[in-house]
C-alpha cells in the first residue's frame, strides 16, 4: 500500500511501501526535536503526508549542517539515506540545498571533499532510484 507525500497540490513521492513513508515522517518528527528546527512534514493521515516547502528547506539545510559539523560515527552511518531522501523531496517540492557554511580556510580540503561526496551520493541516488519515481 502506497503513501503519498505532497508539497502543495503536487505529489512529490509515492512511497512504495507502508514502512518507508511512515518511517520518513516519524524520523522527521524526532530529528526536528533534536535539531530544534521544525521539519515542515505533517503527520501521516489517510496514507498522505503534507510538506511545507519553506519550512522543509530549513530543516533539510539543518540536517546537512549537522552532518558537516558532527563527527559522530553513529550519525554518519545512520543518516545518509534519510538526508538524501529529504534532499530529493526538497528539490521535487521546488526547494534547493546550499553548501553548508563552514570555515574554508580552516578545513579547505576535508570539507570540500565532504561536500563533493554528498553531491556524488545525491546524483547517484537520482540516477539509480529516484529517476523512475514520478512527480505529479
Amino acid at each position: 500500500m502506497s503513501q503519498y507525500f505532497y508539497a502543495g497540490e503536487r505529489m512529490i513521492w509515492n512511497s512504495p511501501g507502508v514502512l518507508d513513508g511512515a518511517l520518513f515522517a516519524a524520523m522527521a518528527e524526532v530529528l526536528s526535536a533534536q535539531l530544534k528546527v521544525p521539519s515542515g512534514v505533517s503527520e501521516m493521515f489517510n496514507d498522505e503526508c503534507r510538506i511545507d516547502g519553506a519550512v522543509f528547506e530549513t530543516f533539510v539545510q539543518a540536517l546537512l549542517e549537522r552532518d558537516c559539523h558532527d563527527h559522530s560515527w553513529f550519525w554518519r552511518n545512520l543518516m545518509p539515506g534519510y538526508v538524501l531522501t529529504a534532499w530529493i523531496l526538497l528539490e521535487r517540492s521546488g526547494g534547493t540545498v546550499q553548501e553548508p557554511d563552514y570555515d574554508h580556510a580552516r578545513h579547505p580540503e576535508s570539507l570540500r571533499s565532504w561536500w563533493a561526496h554528498w553531491i556524488e551520493r545525491h546524483d547517484e541516488a537520482i540516477e539509480n532510484e529516484w529517476a523512475y519515481r514520478p512527480v505529479e
